[in-house]
């Protein structure tokens, strides 16, 4: 009879766990699905991978420098929605978004006629025209 006080557990995990995390940290005790980290059960709800549409969006946007070009990728995303291929929630984010980038469009040509081009470069200093100094032996009037 052995006694070893670290004996070893040579029964193989028959399959890996369920991944799905409880609210109190707990781990699901489920066997996971073949290709799923989940349970059958969790599977369900786990959130699939979207695809990426930024190819389709960008299509037309203009570098998003217009409004037009603004305009364009959100008739895009206007599109991929009524189609049910972006969550809703994506949507709203990138039409946001969007909405910020139309407002700055105001902001960058008031930046234009001031001729700042990029804030981060230092900007060469513009002397003020030259005043003539007061003559002591005049008065002020």
């Amino acid at each position: 009879m052995s006694t070893n006080p670290n004996p070893i557990n040579t029964s193989a995990n028959p399959a890996p766990r369920c991944q799905h995390r409880f609210a109190n940290f707990k781990q699901c005790r489920l066997p996971a699905s073949a290709p799923s980290p989940f349970c059958p059960q969790h599977a369900k709800f786990a959130q699939p991978l979207e695809e990426d549409h930024s190819r389709f969006l960008l299509k037309s946007s203009q570098d998003f420098q217009t409004a037009q070009g603004v305009n364009f990728a959100l008739a895009n995303l206007f599109e991929l929605v009524a189609k049910n291929r972006i969550s809703s929630r994506r949507a709203a984010v990138l039409a946001y978004i969007g909405s910020l980038l139309l407002r700055t469009h105001s902001a960058i040509d008031h930046d234009r006629e001031l001729n700042i081009t990029d804030p981060t470069k230092s900007q060469p200093k513009q002397s003020l025209p030259s005043v003539p100094e007061p003559d002591p032996a005049q008065r002020p009037s």
